[in-house]
Protein backbone atom coordinates (compact mmCIF):
# COMPACT_ATOMS: atom_id res chain seq x y z
CA UNK A 1 0.00 0.00 0.00
CA UNK A 2 1.30 3.40 -1.23
CA UNK A 3 0.57 6.23 0.83
CA UNK A 4 -0.68 9.28 -0.95
CA UNK A 5 -0.94 12.00 1.65
CA UNK A 6 1.60 13.57 4.17
CA UNK A 7 0.57 15.64 6.85
CA UNK A 8 3.10 18.07 8.76
CA UNK A 9 3.16 20.43 11.71
CA UNK A 10 4.54 23.54 10.98
CA UNK A 11 6.47 26.10 13.16
CA UNK A 12 8.79 28.66 12.92
CA UNK A 13 10.48 31.44 15.38
CA UNK A 14 10.29 29.47 18.40
CA UNK A 15 13.34 31.31 19.72
CA UNK A 16 14.01 29.09 22.87
CA UNK A 17 16.00 30.76 25.16
CA UNK A 18 14.17 34.61 24.30
CA UNK A 19 12.83 35.04 27.84
CA UNK A 20 13.41 37.97 29.60
CA UNK A 21 11.37 40.51 31.70
CA UNK A 22 8.89 38.10 33.03
CA UNK A 23 8.31 36.65 29.56
CA UNK A 24 9.32 33.07 30.41
CA UNK A 25 6.16 32.17 31.84
CA UNK A 26 4.01 33.28 29.47
CA UNK A 27 6.10 31.35 26.51
CA UNK A 28 5.96 27.75 28.81
CA UNK A 29 2.44 28.15 29.00
CA UNK A 30 2.26 28.81 25.17
CA UNK A 31 3.97 26.14 24.62
CA UNK A 32 2.06 23.80 26.76
CA UNK A 33 -1.23 24.97 24.99
CA UNK A 34 0.73 24.39 21.44
CA UNK A 35 1.23 20.49 22.42
CA UNK A 36 -2.22 20.32 23.48
CA UNK A 37 -3.98 21.93 20.73
CA UNK A 38 -1.86 19.40 19.06
CA UNK A 39 -2.78 16.79 20.28
CA UNK A 40 -7.15 18.00 19.76
CA UNK A 41 -6.24 18.68 16.22
CA UNK A 42 -4.58 15.14 15.87
CA UNK A 43 -7.58 13.11 17.06
CA UNK A 44 -9.83 14.94 15.11
CA UNK A 45 -7.71 15.17 11.42
CA UNK A 46 -5.53 12.40 12.39
CA UNK A 47 -1.69 12.11 13.06
CA UNK A 48 0.95 13.92 11.59
CA UNK A 49 3.79 12.61 9.55
CA UNK A 50 6.45 14.60 10.93
CA UNK A 51 7.20 18.44 12.43
CA UNK A 52 8.69 20.91 9.90
CA UNK A 53 10.38 23.99 11.93
CA UNK A 54 11.79 26.82 9.59
CA UNK A 55 14.52 28.10 11.70
CA UNK A 56 15.22 29.91 14.69
CA UNK A 57 14.49 27.29 16.98
CA UNK A 58 17.16 28.97 19.30
CA UNK A 59 17.48 32.44 19.97
CA UNK A 60 21.30 32.60 20.30
CA UNK A 61 22.28 29.35 19.37
CA UNK A 62 23.50 27.97 22.46
CA UNK A 63 23.29 24.25 23.07
CA UNK A 64 21.25 24.69 26.03
CA UNK A 65 18.50 26.13 24.21
CA UNK A 66 18.61 23.39 21.53
CA UNK A 67 18.12 21.51 24.73
CA UNK A 68 14.98 22.60 25.70
CA UNK A 69 13.85 22.52 22.10
CA UNK A 70 14.49 18.69 21.49
CA UNK A 71 12.41 18.20 24.98
CA UNK A 72 9.25 20.42 23.39
CA UNK A 73 9.90 18.53 19.91
CA UNK A 74 9.65 15.05 21.43
CA UNK A 75 6.62 15.88 23.53
CA UNK A 76 4.79 17.57 20.17
CA UNK A 77 5.84 13.94 18.01
CA UNK A 78 3.97 12.15 20.68
CA UNK A 79 0.68 14.04 21.01
CA UNK A 80 0.73 14.29 17.04
CA UNK A 81 1.59 10.37 16.87
CA UNK A 82 4.66 11.17 14.88
CA UNK A 83 8.69 8.98 15.33
CA UNK A 84 10.59 11.86 17.42
CA UNK A 85 13.32 11.58 14.80
CA UNK A 86 10.38 12.82 12.42
CA UNK A 87 11.44 16.49 12.55
CA UNK A 88 12.74 17.80 9.70
CA UNK A 89 14.38 21.37 11.03
CA UNK A 90 16.57 24.44 9.01
CA UNK A 91 18.89 27.35 10.94
CA UNK A 92 17.41 30.69 10.91
CA UNK A 93 19.90 33.81 11.77
CA UNK A 94 18.75 33.66 15.46
CA UNK A 95 20.45 29.49 15.01
CA UNK A 96 23.57 31.83 14.75
CA UNK A 97 25.72 31.57 17.82
CA UNK A 98 27.36 35.33 17.39
CA UNK A 99 30.14 34.81 20.23
CA UNK A 100 31.17 32.72 17.41
CA UNK A 101 31.32 35.46 14.63
CA UNK A 102 35.25 36.35 14.74
CA UNK A 103 37.03 38.54 12.88
CA UNK A 104 37.80 36.37 10.60
CA UNK A 105 34.22 35.27 10.34
CA UNK A 106 33.28 38.67 10.06
CA UNK A 107 35.98 39.32 7.10
CA UNK A 108 34.73 36.22 5.12
CA UNK A 109 31.32 37.99 5.27
CA UNK A 110 32.37 41.04 4.39
CA UNK A 111 33.96 39.12 1.56
CA UNK A 112 31.50 37.67 0.10
CA UNK A 113 28.30 40.57 0.66
CA UNK A 114 31.00 42.79 -1.31
CA UNK A 115 31.19 40.71 -4.27
CA UNK A 116 29.07 41.67 -7.65
CA UNK A 117 26.36 38.80 -8.48
CA UNK A 118 28.65 38.27 -11.00
CA UNK A 119 31.15 36.85 -8.87
CA UNK A 120 29.21 36.04 -5.42
CA UNK A 121 29.52 32.51 -6.23
CA UNK A 122 32.93 32.12 -7.29
CA UNK A 123 34.34 33.77 -3.82
CA UNK A 124 31.88 31.61 -1.45
CA UNK A 125 32.94 28.47 -3.71
CA UNK A 126 36.22 29.54 -2.56
CA UNK A 127 35.41 29.52 1.06
CA UNK A 128 33.22 26.72 1.43
CA UNK A 129 36.36 24.98 -0.17
CA UNK A 130 38.67 25.74 3.16
CA UNK A 131 39.18 22.64 5.57
CA UNK A 132 36.72 22.60 7.70
CA UNK A 133 38.83 22.64 10.87
CA UNK A 134 40.33 26.02 9.34
CA UNK A 135 36.68 27.40 7.84
CA UNK A 136 35.43 30.46 9.18
CA UNK A 137 31.86 30.16 8.45
CA UNK A 138 31.12 26.66 10.27
CA UNK A 139 31.64 27.59 14.34
CA UNK A 140 28.51 29.90 14.47
CA UNK A 141 26.61 26.91 13.61
CA UNK A 142 28.22 23.94 15.45
CA UNK A 143 25.49 24.02 18.22
CA UNK A 144 22.60 23.89 15.79
CA UNK A 145 24.41 21.28 13.99
CA UNK A 146 24.55 18.86 16.74
CA UNK A 147 20.95 19.81 17.23
CA UNK A 148 19.85 19.07 13.71
CA UNK A 149 22.17 15.91 13.51
CA UNK A 150 19.28 13.91 15.95
CA UNK A 151 17.07 14.91 12.86
CA UNK A 152 19.20 14.06 9.77
CA UNK A 153 19.37 17.64 8.70
CA UNK A 154 22.64 18.94 9.36
CA UNK A 155 23.50 20.29 6.40
CA UNK A 156 24.95 17.11 3.89
CA UNK A 157 28.41 19.07 3.30
CA UNK A 158 29.51 22.20 3.48
CA UNK A 159 29.69 22.87 -0.09
CA UNK A 160 26.32 21.59 -0.16
CA UNK A 161 24.16 22.72 3.05
CA UNK A 162 20.98 21.34 1.84
CA UNK A 163 19.37 18.47 2.80
CA UNK A 164 16.89 15.99 0.84
CA UNK A 165 13.97 13.82 2.39
CA UNK A 166 11.54 11.80 -0.01
CA UNK A 167 8.45 10.55 0.55
CA UNK A 168 6.95 8.47 -1.82
CA UNK A 169 3.42 9.46 -3.42
CA UNK A 170 0.83 6.76 -4.33
CA UNK A 171 2.91 3.68 -6.62
CA UNK A 172 5.46 5.98 -9.10
CA UNK A 173 5.57 9.74 -7.70
CA UNK A 174 7.74 11.47 -4.24
CA UNK A 175 7.41 14.53 -2.61
CA UNK A 176 10.88 16.05 -2.09
CA UNK A 177 12.09 18.41 0.81
CA UNK A 178 14.72 20.32 0.67
CA UNK A 179 16.20 22.38 3.49
CA UNK A 180 18.27 24.86 2.35
CA UNK A 181 20.29 27.16 4.43
CA UNK A 182 20.06 30.55 4.53
CA UNK A 183 22.65 31.93 7.31
CA UNK A 184 26.01 30.55 5.21
CA UNK A 185 26.50 34.41 5.99
CA UNK A 186 24.73 35.92 8.67
CA UNK A 187 25.84 38.22 11.88
CA UNK A 188 24.93 41.71 13.00
CA UNK A 189 25.04 42.94 9.55
CA UNK A 190 21.93 40.91 8.03
CA UNK A 191 19.58 43.02 6.58
CA UNK A 192 17.04 43.08 3.58
CA UNK A 193 19.10 42.33 -0.13
CA UNK A 194 22.51 41.65 2.28
CA UNK A 195 21.93 37.76 2.91
CA UNK A 196 23.32 34.79 0.56
CA UNK A 197 21.16 31.63 -0.93
CA UNK A 198 24.30 30.66 -3.46
CA UNK A 199 23.57 28.39 -6.18
CA UNK A 200 24.92 25.21 -4.38
CA UNK A 201 21.25 25.48 -2.86
CA UNK A 202 18.83 27.36 -5.07
CA UNK A 203 19.28 25.44 -8.41
CA UNK A 204 16.46 22.84 -7.69
CA UNK A 205 17.37 19.63 -9.83
CA UNK A 206 14.86 18.55 -12.14
CA UNK A 207 13.40 15.11 -12.08
CA UNK A 208 10.56 13.61 -13.53
CA UNK A 209 7.62 12.37 -11.32
CA UNK A 210 9.39 14.32 -8.27
CA UNK A 211 7.47 17.27 -6.78
CA UNK A 212 10.38 19.74 -4.77
CA UNK A 213 9.17 21.46 -1.81
CA UNK A 214 11.54 24.20 -0.17
CA UNK A 215 12.33 25.42 3.11
CA UNK A 216 14.38 28.74 3.58
CA UNK A 217 13.85 30.57 6.41
CA UNK A 218 14.42 34.05 5.19
CA UNK A 219 11.83 35.01 2.16
CA UNK A 220 13.37 36.18 -1.01
CA UNK A 221 13.84 39.97 -1.00
CA UNK A 222 16.34 39.48 2.18
CA UNK A 223 18.59 37.89 -0.42
CA UNK A 224 21.71 39.35 -2.36
CA UNK A 225 21.14 36.59 -4.92
CA UNK A 226 17.23 36.72 -5.17
CA UNK A 227 17.37 37.52 -9.17
CA UNK A 228 19.37 34.88 -9.88
CA UNK A 229 17.53 32.23 -7.44
CA UNK A 230 14.00 33.53 -8.63
CA UNK A 231 13.90 31.57 -11.66
CA UNK A 232 15.74 28.50 -10.52
CA UNK A 233 13.69 28.20 -7.19
CA UNK A 234 10.30 28.35 -8.78
CA UNK A 235 11.13 24.78 -10.33
CA UNK A 236 9.80 24.05 -6.50
CA UNK A 237 5.84 23.55 -6.43
CA UNK A 238 5.65 24.99 -2.61
CA UNK A 239 8.49 27.62 -0.82
CA UNK A 240 8.07 27.52 2.58
CA UNK A 241 9.10 30.76 4.61
CA UNK A 242 9.87 32.00 7.90
CA UNK A 243 11.40 35.05 9.95
CA UNK A 244 8.70 37.84 9.19
CA UNK A 245 6.46 36.89 11.59
CA UNK A 246 3.42 36.95 9.55
CA UNK A 247 0.95 34.32 7.81
CA UNK A 248 1.04 34.18 4.46
CA UNK A 249 -0.34 31.55 1.86
CA UNK A 250 -0.04 33.24 -2.00
CA UNK A 251 -0.49 31.67 -5.10
CA UNK A 252 2.07 32.94 -7.37
CA UNK A 253 2.51 32.89 -10.96
CA UNK A 254 5.53 33.59 -12.68
CA UNK A 255 5.32 34.97 -16.71
CA UNK A 256 6.05 31.88 -18.17
CA UNK A 257 2.37 30.71 -16.41
CA UNK A 258 4.47 28.52 -14.23
CA UNK A 259 2.30 27.96 -10.47
CA UNK A 260 4.10 27.90 -7.52
CA UNK A 261 2.25 27.98 -3.95
CA UNK A 262 4.55 30.36 -1.06
CA UNK A 263 3.51 29.89 2.54
CA UNK A 264 4.79 31.61 5.06
CA UNK A 265 5.07 30.11 8.58
CA UNK A 266 3.93 32.92 11.32
CA UNK A 267 5.97 32.99 14.64
CA UNK A 268 5.17 30.32 17.15
CA UNK A 269 6.97 32.40 19.75
CA UNK A 270 7.23 36.12 19.07
CA UNK A 271 9.53 38.05 21.36
CA UNK A 272 5.90 39.44 22.68
CA UNK A 273 2.68 38.18 21.35
CA UNK A 274 0.44 41.18 19.74
CA UNK A 275 -2.53 41.94 17.05
CA UNK A 276 0.45 42.09 14.70
CA UNK A 277 2.19 38.96 15.67
CA UNK A 278 0.62 37.05 17.74
CA UNK A 279 1.56 33.62 18.60
CA UNK A 280 0.76 31.11 15.81
CA UNK A 281 1.71 27.58 14.22
CA UNK A 282 -0.30 25.69 11.49
CA UNK A 283 -0.94 22.12 9.74
CA UNK A 284 -0.03 21.34 6.49
CA UNK A 285 -0.98 18.56 4.31
CA UNK A 286 0.81 17.16 0.68
CA UNK A 287 -1.73 15.08 -1.20
CA UNK A 288 -1.22 13.41 -4.52
CA UNK A 289 -4.92 14.24 -6.71
CA UNK A 290 -6.96 11.64 -7.39
CA UNK A 291 -7.62 12.60 -10.59
CA UNK A 292 -4.90 9.75 -12.96
CA UNK A 293 -5.34 12.28 -15.81
CA UNK A 294 -4.50 15.36 -14.68
CA UNK A 295 -2.43 15.05 -11.44
CA UNK A 296 -1.12 17.59 -9.13
CA UNK A 297 -0.74 18.06 -5.71
CA UNK A 298 -3.59 19.36 -3.46
CA UNK A 299 -2.23 21.55 -0.34
CA UNK A 300 -4.25 21.68 2.90
CA UNK A 301 -2.78 24.49 5.34
CA UNK A 302 -4.32 24.84 8.86
CA UNK A 303 -3.95 27.87 10.31
CA UNK A 304 -3.93 27.59 14.40
CA UNK A 305 -3.73 31.27 16.08
CA UNK A 306 -3.38 32.03 19.57
CA UNK A 307 -6.60 33.82 21.33
CA UNK A 308 -5.60 36.11 24.33
CA UNK A 309 -9.35 35.87 25.61
CA UNK A 310 -9.46 31.96 25.65
CA UNK A 311 -5.68 31.92 26.64
CA UNK A 312 -5.69 29.13 23.96
CA UNK A 313 -4.77 28.01 20.27
CA UNK A 314 -7.98 28.24 17.55
CA UNK A 315 -8.48 28.27 14.25
CA UNK A 316 -7.57 31.18 12.91
CA UNK A 317 -10.85 32.27 11.33
CA UNK A 318 -9.91 36.10 10.06
CA UNK A 319 -7.58 34.21 7.52
CA UNK A 320 -9.82 31.38 6.74
CA UNK A 321 -12.98 33.31 6.63
CA UNK A 322 -15.85 30.27 6.08
CA UNK A 323 -13.60 28.15 4.56
CA UNK A 324 -12.26 24.83 7.11
CA UNK A 325 -8.44 25.63 5.61
CA UNK A 326 -6.74 27.09 3.12
CA UNK A 327 -6.64 24.82 -0.38
CA UNK A 328 -4.55 25.08 -3.59
CA UNK A 329 -4.01 23.25 -6.08
CA UNK A 330 -0.40 22.98 -7.57
CA UNK A 331 0.22 21.78 -11.04
CA UNK A 332 3.44 19.14 -10.95
CA UNK A 333 4.62 19.23 -15.17
CA UNK A 334 6.83 17.05 -14.12
CA UNK A 335 4.81 14.13 -13.64
CA UNK A 336 4.56 11.51 -16.33
CA UNK A 337 1.07 9.59 -16.52
CA UNK A 338 0.66 7.28 -14.30
CA UNK A 339 1.90 2.94 -14.98
CA UNK A 340 -0.96 0.81 -13.75
CA UNK A 341 0.22 -1.04 -11.54
CA UNK A 342 -2.70 -3.34 -10.22
CA UNK A 343 -0.44 -4.95 -7.30
CA UNK A 344 -0.04 -1.63 -6.08
CA UNK A 345 -3.52 -0.24 -4.60
CA UNK A 346 -2.97 3.58 -3.44
CA UNK A 347 -3.77 4.40 0.18
CA UNK A 348 -5.07 7.53 1.11
CA UNK A 349 -4.82 7.29 4.92
CA UNK A 350 -1.96 7.04 7.64
CA UNK A 351 -0.69 3.93 7.18
CA UNK A 352 2.80 3.46 8.47
CA UNK A 353 4.08 0.48 6.30
CA UNK A 354 4.55 1.94 2.92
CA UNK A 355 6.39 0.55 -0.14
CA UNK A 356 8.00 2.62 -2.69
CA UNK A 357 10.27 2.48 -5.83
CA UNK A 358 13.52 4.34 -6.86
CA UNK A 359 15.62 6.92 -4.79
CA UNK A 360 13.17 6.58 -1.39
CA UNK A 361 14.43 7.42 2.34
CA UNK A 362 11.45 6.54 4.08
CA UNK A 363 12.18 2.66 3.91
CA UNK A 364 12.28 0.57 7.02
CA UNK A 365 15.94 0.13 6.82
CA UNK A 366 16.47 3.94 6.55
CA UNK A 367 13.61 4.65 9.28
CA UNK A 368 16.08 2.04 11.60
CA UNK A 369 19.01 4.35 10.21
CA UNK A 370 17.13 7.66 11.33
CA UNK A 371 15.85 5.99 14.70
CA UNK A 372 19.36 5.00 15.71
CA UNK A 373 20.54 8.51 14.46
CA UNK A 374 18.02 9.77 16.61
CA UNK A 375 19.21 8.26 20.05
CA UNK A 376 22.74 8.23 19.17
CA UNK A 377 22.77 12.33 18.96
CA UNK A 378 20.49 12.72 21.67
CA UNK A 379 21.26 10.56 24.60
CA UNK A 380 25.39 10.36 24.19
CA UNK A 381 27.26 13.27 24.76
CA UNK A 382 30.16 13.72 22.29
CA UNK A 383 33.09 11.71 23.98
CA UNK A 384 30.89 8.63 24.20
CA UNK A 385 29.67 9.14 20.36
CA UNK A 386 33.23 8.59 19.94
CA UNK A 387 34.61 6.01 21.92
CA UNK A 388 31.34 3.76 20.71
CA UNK A 389 32.88 4.98 16.88
CA UNK A 390 36.32 4.50 17.81
CA UNK A 391 35.41 1.09 19.53
CA UNK A 392 33.83 0.06 15.86
CA UNK A 393 36.86 1.13 14.11
CA UNK A 394 34.93 2.84 11.77
CA UNK A 395 36.12 6.77 12.13
CA UNK A 396 38.17 8.17 8.88
CA UNK A 397 41.86 7.37 9.05
CA UNK A 398 42.86 10.74 7.83
CA UNK A 399 45.60 13.12 8.35
CA UNK A 400 43.54 15.89 7.57
CA UNK A 401 40.37 15.12 10.56
CA UNK A 402 37.11 17.43 9.89
CA UNK A 403 35.11 18.93 12.45
CA UNK A 404 33.24 16.87 14.74
CA UNK A 405 29.73 16.79 13.21
CA UNK A 406 31.23 15.84 9.93
CA UNK A 407 33.93 13.28 11.16
CA UNK A 408 30.74 11.22 13.35
CA UNK A 409 28.57 11.63 10.18
CA UNK A 410 30.48 9.23 7.87
CA UNK A 411 31.96 7.43 10.52
CA UNK A 412 28.26 6.59 10.96
CA UNK A 413 27.55 6.11 6.89
CA UNK A 414 31.07 3.46 7.94
CA UNK A 415 29.32 1.67 10.08
CA UNK A 416 26.50 0.92 8.36
CA UNK A 417 28.52 0.34 4.81
CA UNK A 418 30.61 -2.10 6.99
CA UNK A 419 27.58 -3.66 8.78
CA UNK A 420 28.18 -2.61 12.21
CA UNK A 421 24.72 -1.43 12.94
CA UNK A 422 23.69 -4.05 15.02
CA UNK A 423 26.65 -3.71 17.80
CA UNK A 424 26.24 0.62 17.11
CA UNK A 425 22.66 -0.03 18.42
CA UNK A 426 23.03 -1.97 21.10
CA UNK A 427 25.94 0.30 22.48
CA UNK A 428 23.71 3.63 21.90
CA UNK A 429 20.73 1.84 23.77
CA UNK A 430 23.33 1.81 26.87
CA UNK A 431 22.86 5.37 27.05
CA UNK A 432 19.26 5.32 26.27
CA UNK A 433 16.57 5.66 29.57
CA UNK A 434 15.38 1.95 30.04
CA UNK A 435 10.86 3.34 29.31
CA UNK A 436 12.82 4.49 25.45
CA UNK A 437 15.25 1.62 24.91
CA UNK A 438 14.08 -0.16 21.60
CA UNK A 439 14.30 -3.66 20.64
CA UNK A 440 17.43 -3.87 18.00
CA UNK A 441 16.04 -4.20 14.71
CA UNK A 442 19.37 -5.14 13.16
CA UNK A 443 19.35 -8.65 14.82
CA UNK A 444 17.43 -10.17 12.23
CA UNK A 445 18.68 -11.71 9.35
CA UNK A 446 18.13 -8.73 6.66
CA UNK A 447 20.85 -7.15 8.19
CA UNK A 448 22.94 -7.20 4.44
CA UNK A 449 20.33 -5.41 3.38
CA UNK A 450 20.99 -1.88 4.66
CA UNK A 451 24.88 -2.07 4.30
CA UNK A 452 24.33 -0.05 1.61
CA UNK A 453 24.42 4.09 1.79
Amino acid sequence: MSKTRYRFVHLSDIHFGQEKKGTLVIHQDVRDKLVEDCEAFSAKQGHADGILVIGDIAYAGKREEYDSAAQWLTRISEAVGCEPYSVRTIPGNHDIDRSKVNAFCKNAHSTIRGESNATLNSTLEELLAVEEQGNPLLPKVAAYREFASRFDCDFPSLKSPCWSKDYPLGSQYTLRLLGMSSVQVSDEADALGKMILGNNQYVIKEETNVVPVALIHHPLPWFKDATEAKPLLHRAAVLMFGHEHSLGVELVKNHYEQVQLQVFAGATNPPVGSNEFPFRYNWIEFELSEDPLNRHIRVSVWPRVWSVGRAAFISDQESLGARDCIVEKIPCPKFAPEVNRPDQAEDTGDSASDAAKGRVTMEDHDHNFERLKYFFWTHLDWQERLKALAHLDVLPKTANQPMPQTLEHLALQAAKRKGRMKELWDMTMAFVPPEEQLPNPYNQSHESEVKHV
